[in-house]
C-alpha cells in the first residue's frame, strides 16, 4: 500500500509509474480537493488510462453522524463539557430527523 497527501500531489503520479501498485491511498486535507479527484480528475484518469482500477472515498469520521452520541445526548442524565444553550432541544431535534433521514449519516453527501 501507498500513501500520498494533498501536499504531494506529484508523489502519486511518480508512484505508480515506477512500479504496480495494488492500493494507492490518497490523502487530503479538505472536502473541496476530495470532490475534485472523485467528480474530475479520477473519472478523467479512469477514461484515458490503460491501467484498469477502482477508486472509492472515505471520510473522516467527523464527516458523520454518530448515532450512537445523538442517543446519548437526548438522555436526561447526559453529561456535557459545556452548559447547554437554549435552543439545544432544537438543535437536538435537527440532528434527529437529518440522522433518521440519512441511509449513511454523512453531513456532506455526494462530497
Amino acid at each position: 500500500m501507498s500513501l500520498v497527501t494533498s501536499n504531494s500531489p506529484g508523489n502519486a503520479a511518480s508512484c505508480c509509474e515506477s512500479k504496480l501498485v495494488e492500493v494507492l491511498v490518497v490523502a487530503t486535507s479538505t472536502i473541496a480537493l476530495q470532490s475534485q479527484l472523485i467528480d474530475k480528475d479520477l473519472p478523467t484518469l479512469h477514461r484515458h488510462s490503460s491501467v484498469p482500477f477502482t477508486f472509492a472515498l472515505l471520510k473522516g469520521r467527523s464527516n458523520y453522524v454518530c448515532r450512537a452520541k445523538l442517543r446519548a445526548a437526548a438522555a436526561p442524565d447526559a453529561l456535557f463539557e459545556q452548559p447547554v444553550g437554549v435552543s439545544f432541544d432544537k438543535h437536538l431535534s435537527t440532528l434527529r430527523e437529518f440522522a433518521e433521514g440519512s441511509d449513511t449519516g454523512d453531513r456532506h453527501p455526494g462530497v
